[in-house]
């Protein structure tokens, strides 16, 4: 796994798996959801993340709707960009024992949302990246 920053952008190259892991390790459920968004298609197993950022192709949104809904969950939605896709999963339960099973549930609906939108399923061990905005507190 690879992180790289740019003026407005942090990005994670690596497996689906890998950067799952990193964003359950972003999750504070006392501050807003790091919201982001992945690639569907992307040059796999390269040491120059930033080429394969630029080649990324496929770009899917994650973005969170529980303020829509009154929730002290994260309700997530994700969603190809152009439409089709449109996936969703809750996650955020306080309690340790849920987080396993939230990942596999994250890795689930992402890869539900890129075969629906005609990319295949997004396996665990395939590649992609995941960009977050830097900056952008909620």
């Amino acid at each position: 796994m690879i992180k790289k920053e740019r003026e407005k952008i942090e990005f994670i190259y690596g497996t689906l798996q890998e950067c799952v892991d990193d964003l359950f390790e972003r999750i504070d459920l006392t501050k807003p959801f790091p919201e982001f968004d992945f690639a569907a298609e992307v040059i796999e197993d390269s040491e120059d993340a930033d080429i394969v950022y630029d080649n990324a192709t496929g770009w899917f949104g994650c973005k969170d709707m529980a303020k829509e809904f009154d929730s002290y969950l994260f309700e997530l939605i994700i969603c190809y960009y152009g439409g089709s896709g449109l996936e969703c999963v809750e996650v955020g339960e306080d309690d340790g024992s849920f987080i396993e099973e939230e990942k596999r549930a994250m890795i689930s609906v992402i890869g539900n949302a890129t075969d629906i939108a005609g990319y295949g399923v997004l396996n665990p061990n395939d590649y992609t990246i995941f960009e977050y905005k830097k900056g952008e507190e909620k």
